[in-house]
């Protein structure tokens, strides 16, 4: 009976791959969230003017659309972009949290 009591409580501490891959997750989550949040470098700006060209080339090869708009797409606003950045960056703090909690636990 003490053997299962014993093996219960030796248990193993979590895989240093998995605590690797979420703190490298996290720090590439952070990085690239804020580089997008904080417009470094014009990238939001830059990507946000490409995707409308594209948009406006599509609809100038499909012709005319009485019914349609294309005025309202989200990908091409720079401040959607900068608001994903701003939750890319959250969610590698997030990761980075939840690495340590689990070295912690482990």
């Amino acid at each position: 009976m003490t053997a299962g009591v014993t093996l219960a409580t030796t248990g193993h501490g979590p895989s240093p791959v998995i605590l690797g891959a979420f703190l490298v997750g996290g720090v590439v989550a952070i990085w690239t969230g804020m580089h997008w949040a904080l417009d470094l470098r014009g990238l939001t700006t830059r990507r946000g003017g490409r995707v409308r060209h594209r948009r406006d080339g599509a609809w100038d090869v499909t012709g005319p659309a009485s019914d349609l708009d294309a005025t309202g797409n989200l990908l091409a606003r720079p401040g959607y972009l900068r608001l994903l950045g701003a939750m890319m960056a959250l969610a590698g703090l997030l990761l980075i949290l939840v690495a340590y909690a689990l070295w912690q636990l482990g």
